[in-house]
């Protein structure tokens, strides 16, 4: 995390700056990858997720078939979880959706999405 007053970094999971007492503002990567499958009934369409500051993305690779369009979801709009058998992850959204992704390291997905969810549910 990064103070904006005094532009200093502050680690250990500290929610104010240990120098002016500043509310620090949470750091994210510009994206982060990891692979999965985007499960649509009987099809399964291969590609990877992408997760940004304020978005999850799927993009499918192009030997697919059927919609290779990016699929994109707003974080911010995230309401639950579920971890299904084996590598299943379903994602609900609060417009009622529910996405079923195919993914390794389901803790670590949830985490991103939860840390860039809460910050975004806070401005």
């Amino acid at each position: 995390m990064k103070c904006s007053k005094c532009n200093t970094e502050n680690l250990g999971g500290a929610k104010y700056c240990r120098s002016c007492g500043q509310k620090l503002i949470p750091t994210f990567p510009e994206f982060i990858e990891h692979k999965a499958n985007f499960n649509t009934g009987i099809n399964s369409i291969g590609g990877k997720i992408i997760i940004t500051p304020t978005q999850l993305v799927f993009r499918a690779h192009s030997f697919n078939f059927g919609n290779l369009e990016d699929r994109v979801f707003e974080i911010k709009d995230i309401v639950g979880y579920k971890k299904g058998f084996f590598s299943f992850l379903y994602i609900s959204f609060s417009n009622g959706k529910t996405i079923k992704l195919t993914v390794y390291g389901k803790d670590e997905i949830i985490r991103q999405l939860e840390e860039r969810r809460q910050y975004l549910s806070m401005k």
